[in-house]
């Protein structure tokens, strides 16, 4: 996205939440939202929250685009926008744009990629039949190949370009983990980089509406729709995009094959990765 068209989308004030892929994107909207609203979750997290690179239909011009995302806005009301991407786009990079501040989250890749096979075998019928057929269905061994070999700047990349900022002040690097294993901290982390504060009444409804048990008992409310105004269509099954959650490793999904795969792609994508970094992505805990 270039400058022009970025500043089109994005104000001072707003919060970019980038991350990494399956590392609990719906998660962490359904959060900031509660926070932003004291708890409520009466109004969806899709009414205020913006989308930076993934078009609703195929042939989306970048003018109905914007003119879509900007119906979200509420006056006076920081926008919260979500992406996948790494920090070489215009706009995602924090030095260069102290006014906006940016939520950054990391998972355990074995731990993503297992959550990206059922993920990328849920869509529905209607989305495959609107964007020519893709995906076809996807056995777990192309899975770990989809993501290590053809698309590794949703892993690899992605946390390596962001790793260079994590000291930066607009910026909070947030782990799957650690917001699995002590939910209460780590969004009393969240509230204080957005200079919320949070009141005991509200952290209690915060943690509750936050819950797996709870967003997957409420999973319509987090049904994910592409399509034009007046031809919406339900992208994935139902509750296909709200998993169990477990931070268990992965390391049971994967076969001998998976993992030679896999581990091909850490040697060739992440050499001269900082071993700090490695570390912090495939186990959480206290920030290096």
């Amino acid at each position: 996205m270039d400058k022009d068209n970025f500043h089109s989308f994005v104000q001072p004030g707003d919060v970019i939440q980038s991350t990494m892929a399956k590392s609990g994107t719906v998660w962490l909207a359904q959060i900031v939202h509660l926070l932003n609203n004291n708890g409520s979750d009466k109004m969806s997290i899709f009414e205020g929250l913006g989308t930076l690179d993934i078009m609703s239909y195929p042939g989306q011009t970048i003018d109905e685009r914007i003119a879509t995302e900007s119906r979200k806005r509420r006056p006076g009301v920081p926008m919260s926008w979500t992406t996948h991407e790494p920090t070489h786009h215009y706009g995602l990079n924090p030095r260069s744009h102290p006014e906006i501040k940016y939520i950054v989250t990391a998972r355990n890749c074995k731990e993503a990629i297992k959550s990206f096979h059922p993920f990328i075998n849920g869509l529905t019928k209607e989305f495959k039949d609107h964007w020519g057929g893709f995906a076809p269905p996807v056995p777990k061994e192309k899975a770990v190949e989809m993501i290590a070999l053809k698309m590794p700047h949703a892993f690899f990349g992605h946390i390596q370009s962001w790793w260079q900022y994590r000291n930066e002040p607009n910026v909070f690097l947030l782990h799957y983990a650690n917001l699995k294993t002590n939910p209460r901290h780590e969004i009393s982390r969240i509230a204080e980089f957005l200079n919320i504060t949070i009141h005991e009444d509200v952290m209690e409804r915060v943690l509750e509406k936050s819950s797996f048990s709870y967003m997957k008992r409420n999973s319509h409310r987090y049904s994910i729709y592409f399509g034009k105004e007046d031809d919406k269509y339900l992208a994935f099954n139902e509750g296909t995009h709200i998993n169990s959650g477990k931070a268990d490793g992965g390391e049971e999904f994967f076969t001998p094959a998976m993992n030679a795969i896999w581990e091909k792609a850490v040697s060739k994508h992440w050499i001269g990765a900082e071993p700090e970094m490695i570390s912090w992505v495939q186990n959480g805990g206290p920030m290096p």
